[in-house]
């Protein structure tokens, strides 16, 4: 029995260590395929409308025309994405999406 424990340990050593030499390298890979992220530049807030409907109300307070969308964390529905909405600068606008009959756990929002 002890043979068996030294060997179950030895391999999660081995597994301990491939793992964190896989993590160490993920940050790099991602970063370069990811590329940079500039931050959001509208000023939005998010909301439910009832408990199924997902709302992203946005104002652009840049010089120029941004787009957005909200994006709903729904409960046993499929998760998704409004339509995109694009502002003029000074512009404000809202985008919804609906989730299924167990309603949204939390909703945000993108720019692009």
């Amino acid at each position: 029995m002890p043979t068996l424990f030294k060997k179950a340990a030895a391999a999660v050593a081995v597994t301990a260590g491939l793992l964190s030499a896989s993590a160490a390298a993920t940050p790099a890979v991602a970063a370069t395929a990811g590329g940079v992220h500039t931050a959001n530049v509208l000023n939005c807030t998010t909301y439910t409308e009832g408990s199924h409907l997902a709302i992203a109300d946005c104002t652009n307070n840049t010089n120029q025309r941004v787009a957005f969308r909200v994006t709903a964390v729904c409960g046993w529905a499929p998760d998704g994405k409004g339509n995109w909405v694009s502002l003029d600068p000074g512009q404000r606008g809202k985008s919804g999406f609906p989730c299924g009959g167990t309603g949204v756990g939390s909703a945000s929002w993108e720019e692009g």
